[in-house]
């Protein structure tokens, strides 16, 4: 780990930075979702769950062909893509979400679940296993992949409730989850990826 801080922590850094939003954003359908449309539209949660579980259902089958499109067109093209995507979809996600419209409403956590969080967590492995050589990939990885979702995943729910309860205003929110793909996609492209033997794929 230490040879890991010392050698690659720009790299380390940009990982974190680039793991926030795929974490982050997974939390907002997921959770944040949940909060909103049972405290703000009395919709009842367990027909909110049913949508995420349908959603996570589809992004068993988006997932792996994001994985063939990493492999076969780039794992950090089809990242940033993805990123883009997460960028795009923030406002019509909380458009659809605060609709009330139930329909929309499973169609705005499909969409962020299979399409949007389906597109980078579908590459990540890859693109990530890829940044570190061999004998510190553990290391680096590690610090990438528990800090990052910190930062993303464990603060994200609380932020967008904060922005809501404080300001009343779900394009704040949207603006959050965009400024979140927007800077995970810039840490992203300014990472390098290692050449990997393939004795040691």
């Amino acid at each position: 780990m230490f040879e890991a801080l010392r050698h690659h922590f720009p790299t380390i850094l940009l990982g974190i930075g680039a793991k926030i939003a795929e974490s982050g954003l997974f939390n907002i359908y997921a959770v944040f979702a949940i909060s909103y449309c049972v405290n703000v539209l009395s919709l009842s949660s367990q027909v909110i769950l049913y949508g995420i579980l349908l959603a996570c259902l589809l992004e068993c089958f988006t997932l792996p062909l994001f994985g063939h499109l990493a492999d076969r067109y780039g794992k950090k093209r089809v990242y940033l893509a993805g990123m883009i995507a997460l960028a795009l979809l923030a406002w019509p996600f909380m458009l659809m979400l605060a609709s009330g419209h139930l329909g929309l409403i499973y169609l705005a956590i499909a969409l962020g679940l299979g399409l949007g969080h389906g597109s980078t967590f579908g590459a990540q492995g890859a693109f990530f296993s890829a940044l570190f050589p061999a004998r510190i990939r553990y290391s680096g990885l590690s610090l990438v992949q528990q800090i990052g979702p910190i930062l993303g995943g464990g603060l994200s729910p609380m932020i967008a409730t904060a922005l809501l309860v404080g300001w009343h205003n779900n394009g704040l929110i949207a603006g959050y989850m965009a400024l979140m793909a927007v800077i995970s996609g810039l840490c992203a492209l300014r990472l390098r990826e290692e050449k990997i033997p393939p004795s040691q794929v």
